[in-house]
């Protein structure tokens, strides 16, 4: 029997441990489109902040694959399958298989289109690769001149990307379409203890401002504003949302949703075919709706169950919980459960002290969503409640107060 992975990322490396860790001894080939080691997605800011030195990113170390026996094909784009035939095609090359794991995770969405002569010098980046990552460190250190950066998108990883670049002296701008940063994860309450810490260290936010293009002006770029208005920059970083990276699923006949449609065992329309992390989409476990949750613990999460369910064990996914951390302030900031709005609560839990902030808020006694921002203490065991979907009780109030 041969399993074939289709990408590199955490589920992928997960997967790909946890058959050899349950006793697969069969064949195992990884297809990854860059070439570089398996990295940790969250730790690209941390490779940025070291200027590329830091080997942390490869978070199972250079030479993992090896360790376990498993071929791990370098700059091998899958550019087709043909489930009939059970065959992966790249570039180059076709691969048989027997199961095979999609894990391609999530690529960069964004609306802004461009306006000049040569697309390619444009000074434009995203954090969706560590390829992308390395030509952003190349462009800052191998010219002297940049000084500015726009960032476009207020999300997580908006907001890291530019604590990170101001940490690297940079003078960095930020640029959200919504009324407060983080619109999918924290309520504007929140949202405005990030505000406020990011101007305090110098970056110029502008809110309720939607980027439409970037065109070259004489010698330098600018951001084009729906309103009109533009921004100068030596540098442009996109962060503005991600999609599942399926395109090369055309005519392949698997169901594809806001994602993969995959059942409770992550398996997909076709029986030999699994697949899970950012690419897919899966029920939230409290508001029961469907989409990507494209976060790293459920990314790991799938990995686990992907690999017990090729060996028969049929582990199901009963849902996911997204829930996202920062940490770049000097004071922690923890939020999780479903995004603002996406369902009513009835019950709310408010701590205000010495600067810490906790909100919980319940729907029929059980926990649909929490935001921590200074002291997190009472975060895992709010997770481990919202997850087992266990009453709020007289000793979880104890132990976040």
């Amino acid at each position: 029997m041969k399993v074939v992975i289709i990408g590199s990322g955490p589920t992928a490396v997960t997967v790909a441990k946890e058959l050899r860790r349950l006793g697969y001894k069969d064949k195992i080939v990884v297809l990854s489109k860059e070439f570089f080691p398996p990295y940790s997605p969250p730790l690209m800011l941390d490779y940025l902040k070291s200027k590329g030195e830091s080997d942390l990113i490869f978070w199972k170390g250079r030479n993992f694959f090896k360790e376990l026996d498993i071929c791990y094909l370098y700059n091998s784009p899958v550019i087709s399958i043909d489930p009939k035939e059970q065959r992966v095609f790249t570039p180059v090359s076709k691969i048989e298989y027997d199961y095979l794991v999609i894990a391609t995770g999530a690529e960069l969405w964004s609306p802004i289109t461009f306006e000049c002569k040569k697309i390619d010098l444009i000074p434009y980046y995203d954090f969706k690769s560590l390829t992308s990552v390395n030509s952003l460190l190349e462009h800052i250190y191998k010219n002297r001149d940049v000084k500015k950066a726009l960032i476009i998108g207020g999300g997580f990883i908006g907001i890291e990307v530019a604590t990170t670049l101001n940490q690297l002296g940079l003078n960095v701008i930020l640029v959200e379409k919504q009324s407060h940063l983080l619109p999918q994860m924290l309520s504007p309450k929140v949202s405005s203890f990030i505000e406020k810490k990011l101007i305090e260290k110098g970056v110029k936010i502008f809110l309720n401002s939607t980027a439409i293009a970037i065109r070259e002006n004489n010698l330098s770029f600018e951001l084009i504003l729906e309103d009109g208005s533009t921004i100068d920059a030596d540098v442009f970083i996109a962060a503005t949302g991600i999609k599942p990276n399926i395109s090369f699923l055309n005519g392949s006949g698997i169901n594809i949703g806001s994602g993969i449609v995959v059942d409770e065992y992550l398996r997909t329309n076709i029986a030999n075919i699994f697949a899970g992390g950012d690419v897919v989409e899966t029920p939230n476990l409290i508001s029961k709706n469907v989409y990507p949750h494209a976060t790293f613990r459920e990314a790991i999460k799938h990995g686990t169950i992907i690999a017990s369910n090729i060996l028969g064990y049929n582990i199901k996914n009963r849902g996911d919980v997204k829930v996202n951390s920062l940490y770049h302030f000097g004071i922690p900031l923890v939020a999780g459960g479903v995004q603002p709005d996406e369902l009513k609560a009835d019950d709310e839990i408010l701590y205000l002290r010495n600067g810490n902030y906790k909100h919980v808020l319940l729907k029929n006694k059980k926990i649909i969503r929490f935001e921590f921002w200074g002291d997190i203490r009472g975060c895992g065991l709010i997770t481990n409640y919202m997850e087992q979907q266990r009453d709020f009780d007289v000793f979880l109030y104890k132990a976040i107060r």
